[in-house]
This record gives C-alpha cells, structure tokens and sequence, in this order.
C-alpha cells in the first residue's frame, strides 16, 4: 500500500513539473515577438500608420477615406479665457 502511495505522489509530482515546463515554455515563446519589435526612437524612416496635419483646412478620414473640409467664415471672436468661438463653412465627401 506504502508503495503505490509513494508512486502516485511520485506521479502527481512528474505531472505538475511537466505542467510547470509547458506553462514556462509558453511564455518565453510569447514573450520572444515583443523583443523583435524595435525602439520608436531608434526607429529609421516614417511611419505610416500616422497622419500627417499640414494645415487646419482639411481631414481625411483613416478609417473610410472620406475628406472633409472646412473653411473660416469669420474671425475669432474670443468669449473669455479659454473659451472663442468662430463661424464655418464644413463640407464632406
């Protein structure tokens, strides 16, 4: 009786190294894509997943491609601090 006990804690332990090995190997695997991924400031050229804003003028949507333009109609016309407003023309495509 003595020995089956002692080969089922014997068996019970080979199964949770083997487990504890899988879950580590798992890991290092999905740990290894993150170390591939280069620095953003050591990066070379231009990214093109961002926009680039030359002017207040017009947008153009990342997600559709549609383009929208908008146009001053007036000056500024502050209302206190932080606060101003502004008529405009808005057109979309």
């Amino acid at each position: 009786m003595k020995a089956l006990r002692a080969a089922a804690a014997r068996s019970a332990a080979a199964a949770v190294t083997a487990w504890s090995a899988a879950a580590l190997a798992c890991l290092v695997v999905a740990a290894r894509p993150a170390a591939a991924d280069p620095h953003p400031n050591t990066q070379g050229g231009v990214d093109v997943a961002q926009a680039f804003q030359l002017g207040d003028v017009d947008n153009i949507n990342l997600f559709n491609g549609a383009l929208t333009v908008a146009l001053p109609v007036s000056s500024r016309f502050p209302v206190n601090g932080n606060f101003s407003y502004q008529l405009t023309l808005v057109a979309n495509s």
